[in-house]
């Protein structure tokens, strides 16, 4: 799989393995009909809706290779161009459902972890949106303490782990089996300036089912279909009052040697870029967005999880093939995000230098890179080291362009027959006359 943003026929493919009864298909299809956004945009927000109208207690998923059950529960982030790939539109399809299926587990937006600690002691599950998480992701960054404890909040809450907390005033508060979902929508330049490489590695970044999808299509006229909103309103209202689901007996003997197989597929796939932290992080934790994925794939299904029930092979592959949109797009915005300041400084020299064979000028670089020529100095130097870029000088003025990628310097075992260079000749000191060598004419 080629890796960048998740593109319409990948992700109808997915969802046309669900059967037709399935909530995610009937509304990741009505959803396609009346907004313009990449149909992969809608599967995040039927899934944090589905998995915040789960039951708290009894439904999960035993899988081989987990210790625990995994919950329903999930965070869910889009991702796409400001404007153009209408993510917003998307959330507010979903946010129209859930007003009318399920109100009540609309979360409010929480200031400080206090009051998201508050809010699940009250009502354990909720599900908090942001259609413009920019707001969140600056708000909770840049050292603010108080931002930074909301963004650890909704990290420590995610394993629905129960929890009393004690603050300085007032009686503890005790969060029991809290099962907050989480669904917003930002640009690739939001996550690279409010994210670090922490957050990729173990933080709340590596918590998010990504969905990186821009508009394919443009869609001039809506067309309502109120006979199957209603419809979706009144399956997940169904879905927001049971209390308690039948028991997962585990996987079927043909899912097992799926979940296995695919597990170490995935792992060989990547394993030259296990040096990389951030991919290391991604890659570690699909395995938990694969388990996610299949449990909220067989919730869907209405009544096949009220009576003791079995995680199919069909199952899996659904989850494994939505885990896949997953893991190219965080993967996607891993090779597009630098993981901090100098590193995001180069990669804008980089692009601001020449591209298909146009030479760029160091003025046009500087100016398009927003650097200075102190500054852009290093990155020209390094980038000529790596083979990215290659320079040329004409009339006292360089120009440079980029090298489409890169060119690769083996090692030259030869290099280490050559004698080394003849050793520097300490300076004379002063009131001695220098050598001879030093002074004398070439014959």
């Amino acid at each position: 799989m080629n890796y960048g943003s998740v593109t319409e026929d990948e992700a109808r493919a997915v969802i046309n393995m669900l059967p037709s009864d399935s909530m995610i298909r009937i509304y990741c299809n009505y959803a396609s009909h009346q907004v313009s956004s990449n149909i992969a945009c809608h599967i995040p927000c039927i899934c944090t809706a589905l998995g915040v109208c789960a039951p708290r207690g009894d439904i999960g998923l035993s899988a081989n290779g987990f210790k625990y059950v995994t919950h329903a529960n999930n965070y869910g982030l889009i991702v796409g161009a400001s404007g153009d790939a209408e993510k917003t539109l998307a959330i507010r399809v979903i946010r129209e459902v859930m007003a009318l299926a399920a109100p009540s587990l609309i979360g409010y937006d929480p200031t400080a972890e206090e009051t998201l600690t508050k809010g699940l002691a009250a009502r354990p599950s909720q599900l908090f949106i942001y259609p413009d998480m920019g707001v969140f992701l600056s708000k909770t960054s840049g050292g603010d303490p108080r931002g930074a404890g909301l963004r650890d909040g909704f990290l420590t809450y995610f394993d629905g782990i129960s929890m009393t907390r004690e603050y300085s005033r007032g009686a503890p508060i005790v969060v029991s089996d809290p099962r907050p979902s989480f669904l917003g929508a930002c640009t690739p330049q939001h996550l690279e300036s409010y994210t670090d490489t922490i957050d990729w590695e173990g933080g709340l970044a590596s918590r998010f089912m990504f969905t990186y999808a821009e508009r394919e299509r443009d869609l001039s006229n809506p067309t309502p279909d109120p006979v199957t909103f209603d419809w979706i309103v009144g399956r997940l209202a169904w879905h927001a009052v049971q209390l308690r689901t039948g028991v997962s007996l585990g996987m079927t003997e043909g899912a097992a040697r799926r979940w296995v197989a695919w597990q170490r597929e995935v792992m060989a796939r990547h394993r030259d870029r296990s040096d990389d932290e951030r991919v290391r992080g991604v890659i570690a934790r699909t395995r938990l967005m694969a388990a996610k994925y299949t449990l909220l794939c067989a919730w869907s299904l209405g009544d096949y999880c009220m009576q003791p029930w079995w995680t199919t092979q069909d199952l899996i592959e659904c989850g494994v093939g939505f885990a896949e949109l997953h893991l190219k797009s965080a993967l996607a915005l891993v090779d597009r995000i630098a993981p901090n300041n100098a590193m995001r400084e180069q990669r804008a020299v980089y692009h601001a230098c020449g591209c298909d064979g146009a030479w760029a000028a160091l003025g046009d670089v500087l100016r398009l890179a927003h650097v200075t020529k102190k500054a852009a100095g290093p990155y020209i130097e390094t980038l000529k080291e790596q083979g990215k870029i290659e320079e040329s000088v004409q009339n006292a003025s360089c120009y440079y362009r980029q090298i489409p990628g890169g060119i690769a310097r083996p090692y030259d075992p030869g290099m280490e027959n050559l004698p080394p260079p003849p050793p520097m000749q300490p300076p004379p000191s002063p009131g001695v006359d220098p050598p001879p060598y030093l002074t004398s004419s070439p014959a």
